[in-house]
């Protein structure tokens, strides 16, 4: 069922890549306790790399992300940045949800936004203590519902990465940027942080 005012060629709900998200981090988190060794985050970002590409805008996220500069880039440069966010992204879930003690999501509405976009509202519920509120912007993309940011307890991780990117854009360049991610993903994926 569509919100008024949206119109992906699908007739999947907004919803749709949240709760595959949500169910895909459930499921890897329950498999990494079960493991004898608890499951290795390189492992829990293997699995995840998929789910990833497959529900968000990977592009626009890389696109936003940064800013200004993305329109210096030349297409094996777009392609290359792309990549890189995909794997951060697998690699920044991985690390965050490394195992299971009873936590569960729980989709509490969507709110139609301007431009075609939703806002699919969440809450992660750990057994004991606060939730974690977890709004996601999605949109149509490729004829289905993608996730375009991701802000937790009110704070965007596409301003936040726009900040950092185009920071070092700025003082150091694409080269730069690039070898910074992947030793930021080397680094979420070290199961001895």
């Amino acid at each position: 069922m569509l919100l008024a005012g949206t119109s992906p060629a699908s007739d999947a709900s907004p919803a749709a890549p949240v709760e595959t998200l949500h169910r895909s981090l459930i499921e890897i988190m329950r498999a990494a306790s079960g493991s004898a060794a608890g499951g290795s985050a390189a492992s829990r970002e293997r699995s995840l790399a998929p789910v990833v590409r497959e529900v968000f805008d990977l592009g626009r996220l890389a696109r936003v992300a940064l800013g200004p500069h993305w329109s210096a880039l030349d297409s094996r440069q777009r392609a290359r940045m792309v990549a890189v966010v995909s794997r951060y992204t697998a690699a920044s879930y991985a690390a965050r949800f490394g195992g299971y003690s009873g936590e569960r999501f729980e989709t509490t509405g969507t709110r139609p936004l301007r431009r075609g976009r939703v806002l699919v509202r969440t809450l992660l519920r750990p057994p004991d203590g606060e939730p974690v509120r977890l709004d996601y912007v999605v949109q149509p993309a490729q004829d289905e519902w993608r996730i375009a940011n991701v802000v937790a307890n009110g704070v965007s991780e596409l301003a936040l990465r726009r900040a950092e990117y185009e920071a070092i854009m700025a003082a150091e360049g694409f080269e730069a940027l690039i070898r910074r991610l992947e030793y930021q993903i080397a680094d979420l994926l070290t199961d001895s942080r």
